[in-house]
């Protein structure tokens, strides 16, 4: 039996947190890599892209909405 292959844990039993963490402490592990965007594709198949210009606007809206910042403070 061959002592140099390792066990890759089961990703599809990783939560999205479980599988970043994972992912950043082992870089070399494209297959955790792959899991990884494939469950964030899975769980919102439709992303916007924004530009950096709305992006900075949908930022501005949301701090707005949890009342962290007031329009007049821009």
């Amino acid at each position: 039996m061959d002592t140099d292959v390792s066990m890759k844990p089961n990703y599809a039993e990783k939560t999205r947190p479980e599988l970043r963490k994972y992912g950043l402490s082992h870089t070399d592990d494209q297959d955790a890599f792959y899991a990884f965007v494939d469950l964030c594709h899975a769980e919102n198949p439709n992303p916007r892209v924004l530009s950096l210009d709305r992006l900075e606007e949908e930022i501005f809206e949301i701090l707005q909405e949890k009342g962290l910042i007031k329009s007049e403070n821009l």
